[in-house]
Formats: structure tokens, sequence, C-alpha cells
């Protein structure tokens, strides 16, 4: 049995459209999602708010760098399976994660050098601040919710007023 559900069969994994195609999933292993929260608690802010994440953020390449290299390497073992699922031939080159707190934000960039880049979001909350995918609209955050969008589609995350923290694990996808 998966540990994820497809929430939009209908939307095809091609990058080059207007809108955007965004492709979600529901990852349903809570323990997972967990242990994300607890790699970026446990080693605090890697990158001391110097990319485009203005928020506590684990190192890129989490996969290779972090003491949870095992978390992390168990998502990319669940995203993989999505990816053998949809007989597509790619596979995750970096992986990290967010602790946004109040007015914490994203500038809006984009990752254009991959194919695809992905969030997942690991917990809830209330008034957390959407995604904002360009051409497309926002992605409000959802415990569980895991999103697919082509890595050249400029996103940001705006500051805003919240209790609490909104964890999210990010990264890029290319061709294997």
């Amino acid at each position: 049995m998966n540990n994820f559900e497809c929430l939009t069969p209908e939307v095809t994994w091609f990058t080059r459209t207007i809108p955007p195609h965004v492709i979600k999933y529901r990852v349903k292993d809570n323990k997972l999602l967990s242990s994300l929260m607890k790699s970026v608690d446990d080693e605090g802010d890697k990158m001391g708010h110097s990319t485009n994440l203005m928020c506590d953020m684990t190192s890129y390449r989490s996969q290779t760098f972090s003491p949870h290299k095992s978390t992390y390497e168990k998502t990319i073992d669940l995203i993989s399976d999505i990816f053998r699922v949809n007989d597509l031939e790619l596979k995750v080159i970096d992986i990290w994660v967010g602790k946004y707190v109040s007015d914490d934000y994203a500038r809006r960039h984009n990752h254009g050098e991959n194919i695809w880049s992905f969030c997942l979001y690991l917990n809830e909350g209330e008034n957390f601040p959407p995604l904002q995918l360009e051409n497309f609209g926002e992605v409000e955050p959802e415990k569980g919710l895991l999103i697919f969008f082509p890595s050249w589609v400029f996103h940001e995350v705006k500051s805003k007023k919240f209790e609490g923290a909104r964890y999210v694990c990010a990264g890029n996808i290319n061709s294997i």
C-alpha cells in the first residue's frame, strides 16, 4: 500500500504550460512528516537567512549533509515511488526543510535549472501564508500536501503574522 494519494489525476506532467501544471498528492506518513520537522528543529538555521528563504532552513542537499540523512532518504524514496507509478524517469537531486515563524517569508524566485520542484507541507496551523505561484495562484499549506510544479515558475511566500511555525520540505528534481 502506498503512503500517498494523487489529488489531481487529471493533471499531466508537462513542464511548459500556462498556467503551469501543478500536481498534488497527499502524503499519509505522519511519522515521516514529524521526522522532517525534527530535522530543522535539531539542526537550526544552517543557511543563516542567506538564501531566498528568510526563515530557518537546513542545508541544501540535506540528503548528503544532514545528521538526519535517513529521514531525507525516506522522503526521496517516497517521491521516487510517485515517479515510478507515473512511469517518469526523474530523481530528486536536492532537498531541504524550512521553518517559518510569524513575518518570515520567501523572496520571489524560481529553480530554473531544474525540471520540477516540490513542496511538502509538514504540519497544520491557522493563518499560515500560502505559496504564491506565478500564473497559477495560491497553494494553501495543509499537512501532508505534496505539490510538484515546473522549476521555471516564479514563486514566493509573503510575510504574514501567524501563531506557531509553518514547516515545509522542498527540493528540486531532474532527469535520471
